[in-house]
């Protein structure tokens, strides 16, 4: 998970994701936090585990949600790994260099950047052929 580089960018709110597989089914929206770490700082990248729930099939979309009133600039490059090797990328629609996710009445800082409240679009996760290195 990466937190873009802009004024502004950061969050102390918490963070959730979820995954959906090919099957339609979601994991449980889990809480993305690393102990004793200060999570979701501008410039940062941090990798955290998402549980799925039992015959979960291949990841097919990602989607975040944020708490509290602050707005957080999270950047697409947000990459899944797998079983079997299986890496896939969140593939948000015009590929934005980031998106706003802002909290109740709390508008995103004006860098014509997409913004959502609350949560992020479910957005589709595209495999990446073996080989590949990340965008």
């Amino acid at each position: 998970m990466a937190t873009a580089d802009v004024t502004g960018a950061g969050t102390d709110s918490d963070v959730q994701a979820r995954l959906t597989d090919q099957s339609g089914r979601t994991s449980p929206w889990t809480v993305l936090d690393i102990q004793g770490h200060n999570d979701f700082e501008a410039g940062s990248h941090d990798t955290y585990p998402l549980p799925v729930p039992p015959g979960f099939d291949r990841p097919a979309s990602l989607q975040l949600w944020k708490s509290g009133t602050d707005a957080w600039a999270v950047k697409p490059d947000v990459y899944v790994t797998g079983p079997a090797g299986y890496t896939a990328t969140w593939n948000l629609p015009g590929r934005p260099p980031h998106l706003w996710i802002t909290g109740p009445g709390s508008p995103a800082p004006s860098d014509s950047a997409p913004a959502y409240a609350a949560y992020s679009p479910d957005g589709p996760l595209a495999q990446q052929q073996p080989g590949t290195t990340r965008p």
